[in-house]
Order: C-alpha cells, then structure tokens, then sequence
C-alpha cells in the first residue's frame, strides 16, 4: 500500500512539518497541547489515523483502539492478530439508520462476527477501557444471510455476575435511540 509522493504533494506535506517544528522552537513553547500532538504524530508514523466524523447523531471517542484476538469465545481458534475499531458516542436522539447509515455496502464494511463481538468486550472490560466504557450501551452490527441485526452490549462494572448484558435487535426497527441516554456504537475502523 506505499504510495509514491513527489512534486507538489511533498512540498505541502514537508510545509507541514516544518511548521510544527516552527511551533516546537518558539521562545514561549508549543502553543497547543503537546501530549496530543505527541500521540497523533505517533499514530500517524504507525499509519493509523482520525476516522472522520461519520454524521451528526454520532461524536467520535475514540479511534484505531486495537483489539487484540487471541482466541475465539469457544476457546478453540488462536489467532495472533489486531482489529482496530472506532467508538461513538450518540449526542443526538438518533435510530439505527441514522447511526450506521443505509447503504448495503456501507453496512457490510460496519459488520463484526459474533466472536469478534465477544473478544472487543472482553477487552473494552479491561481496565483501560474500563471506566470510559462502564454504563453505555455499545451497539455492534452483525450480517446474517444478507440481513442486518444489532447487537446491543450493555456495560455494567458493578455486576461482578453479569458484567456485559447482550440483546439482539432488527436493524429496521425504528426505535430512537434518546441521546441523553449512554448508547454508542462500535466499527471497524475504517482508514
């Protein structure tokens, strides 16, 4: 996937560079949150970058957070690999539709397996993602025979017995999602 940069592509990405150095060199110091530009600039040496805000019903929270797969919720399939997904949070009232779009393309790039489900909940329950996450509602969506559906994963630290509460949703049910309330979604990240 390298691609070739020359001409004026380079010249405007060097520009860009040399500004932030600019900034770094200033008498004052670095005018912005230097924690922050640390982390993009990492992210962006690794490849992985801000997914875009998907609509105005969702805000991003967090984004190419990786999930590490290591065995499949039967405990039979290891797998030595990484999937990075995006969180939003809803900050308006919002249906299914709204949150993950229409589009049969569209959605089939948003699908997770059930097993893939189970390994991001495994690891949204640890503690990094812990308190973040702790009371939200995450929905995942899910393709079977051509059909979408929603899991929606509830997050609950204070039930040592049931941690995460699963159900399972039509996706054409025309429910409103209340934004007051602590629902989310969660996609593959898309680069």
């Amino acid at each position: 996937m390298a691609e070739q940069v020359g001409g004026e592509q380079y010249r405007e990405i060097d520009g860009q560079l040399h500004e932030i150095k600019r900034q770094l060199r200033q008498k004052k110091g670095y005018p912005y949150e230097l924690a922050k530009l640390k982390y993009h600039l990492q992210l962006a040496a690794e490849g992985k970058f801000i997914a875009k805000q998907p609509n105005k019903f969702l805000r991003i929270i967090s984004s190419g957070l990786p999930i590490m797969l290591g065995e499949d919720a039967k405990g039979k399939t290891k797998v030595s690999t990484e999937i990075l997904v995006d969180v939003f949070f809803t900050i308006l009232t919002a249906n299914f539709a709204e949150m993950f779009g229409t589009s049969f393309a569209e959605l089939r790039r948003q699908c997770f397996t059930p097993d893939q489900i189970e390994l991001c909940i495994k690891e949204f329950q640890q503690y990094r993602y812990h308190e973040m996450l702790d009371g939200y509602t995450l929905f995942f969506l899910v393709e079977q025979e051509n059909k979408f559906y929603v899991r929606g994963v509830y997050l609950n630290a204070a039930d040592e017995d049931e941690p995460a509460i699963v159900d399972n949703f039509k996706f054409n049910v025309m429910r409103d999602w209340e934004a007051n309330e602590k629902y989310g979604i969660v996609v593959p990240h898309q680069a």
